[in-house]
């Protein structure tokens, strides 16, 4: 199937065919972007912000991105921190469908 994690392939089974709809259309709005996540990082280290991670973020700035040290290494660990966010907010909206599947 398009557009779910591959954590969730062996799950999808589980469900009903609109119970799959309802989790590729849940799933598709709640989804964060590698490529907007970038963009806040590289323009306004807002990455944390769109992350949901409302600490971390004020905790960027008031070290001004750990003096410039953890803005550089978030360049390496976004694209793995998107990753994980992704798969957890699938296993959210699996659950919730789950739940309204019985």
């Amino acid at each position: 199937m398009k557009n779910i994690p591959e954590i969730l392939l062996p799950y999808v089974d589980k469900i009903s065919d609109e119970g799959k709809i309802t989790l590729q259309k849940q799933f598709k709005k709640a989804e964060k972007s590698k490529g907007v996540t970038f963009a806040l990082w590289f323009f306004l280290g807002a990455h944390y912000a769109y992350m949901g991670k409302w600490g971390l973020f004020i905790l960027f700035w008031l070290t001004g991105g750990g003096f410039f040290i953890w803005w550089f290494v978030d360049a390496f660990r976004i694209s793995s921190l998107i990753d994980n966010l992704n798969e957890d907010i699938a296993m959210d909206i699996f659950q919730r469908v789950k739940l309204m599947d019985k």
